[in-house]
């Protein structure tokens, strides 16, 4: 335990000089060859960081940096050795399910961030590689209700797994039993994943609605419904997915059920809207293949259903 407490205090004391360094050379002409100790290779140690509001534009210079937004993707799922070229290659997402728009992103001068699309940044604090895993230190928090539940204590390590059992994706990076899943390790079709304890396969598709049907909680017919969200922005408040909507599925279940005299499996789905995306569960008896040179016929039969919809009480 000295020998951790005495690597930490020799982070602590680089860091701070290399602070002071920055602070009395601000006027030095950025390059690409400043040394990052956490790998054996050169970092322009600016290029990934950004004072940018998270929802600026992409920057094509690197000098200028890079917004979280639109950090180019290269991560590597099947690489086990955790480096700082692995951090960076990425952005970290929250479950998309929970909230979509909350990105965790290392830079390659021992910074990383946390936050929202709508709020900025919410956490800013050190990290060093240590054993294969993220040791994370010496962080500010902003009064919010994510930051205080994941970064509850004032140093902590971050795990990498690399057969995560999410339906969407392969790893995940957990901190303070809090999953983090980066952007380049999403499942390939047929893989077994579990989603709220239910075991599924995974099947990414778009489908197109050939009836009404139940957005629904759980899998089966006696779960809660929700109420579909672009629907209820057009002043229609229906909890049952109209024919002609397309919709994009995720997952379905390893069991069939038989309603209606139709045998098929529950599928998982995203609904998206303008704030965001909802996820649940329909009956896949009600699906047809999507053909993108059929998408007037759909927009036609969905403003029909819409226009002879009437509101859930």
């Amino acid at each position: 335990m000295d020998d951790f407490y005495e690597e930490i205090h020799k982070i602590r004391q680089k860091e701070s000089e290399k602070q002071t360094s920055l602070e009395t050379d601000e006027n030095t002409e950025i390059t690409d060859t400043l040394h990052a100790e956490n790998d054996n290779k050169n970092y322009d140690n600016r290029v990934f960081q950004t004072t940018d509001n998270m929802r600026s534009d992409y920057r094509e210079n690197k000098s200028d940096g890079y917004s979280w937004r639109e950090r180019e993707v290269t991560y590597d799922k099947k690489d086990t050795v955790l480096s700082k070229d692995k951090l960076l290659s990425t952005k970290w997402m929250l479950d998309y399910a929970v909230n979509p728009y909350s990105p965790l992103l290392f830079y390659s001068d021992d910074v990383f961030k946390f936050g929202t699309y709508q709020a900025g940044v919410l956490v800013e604090g050190s990290y060093k590689i240590i054993d294969n895993r993220v040791f994370l230190f010496d962080y500010k928090l902003k009064d919010n209700y994510l930051s205080p539940r994941i970064f509850a204590e004032k140093e902590m390590y971050a795990q990498l797994y690399f057969e995560s059992s999410h339906v969407m994706f392969d790893n995940e990076l957990i901190i303070n039993n809090v999953s983090f899943y980066p952007i380049g390790s999403e499942k390939e079709d047929g893989k077994r994943a579990i989603v709220s304890g239910i075991e599924v396969i995974t099947e990414t598709q778009q489908k197109v609605m050939t009836d009404n049907v139940r957005f629904r909680v759980s899998p089966n017919t006696d779960s809660q419904t929700i109420i579909i969200a672009r629907y209820w922005e057009r002043g229609k408040k229906t909890d049952s997915i109209k024919r002609g909507d397309v919709i994009s599925t995720l997952a379905k279940t390893v069991y069939e059920d038989t309603i209606d005299g139709i045998t098929a499996p529950w599928y998982y789905i995203c609904v998206s809207e303008s704030e965001g995306h909802q996820y649940g569960w329909v009956f896949g008896g009600y699906f047809a293949p999507y053909f993108k040179e059929k998408e007037d016929e759909y927009k036609k039969m969905l403003e029909t259903e819409l226009r002879n919809c009437i509101d859930k009480e």
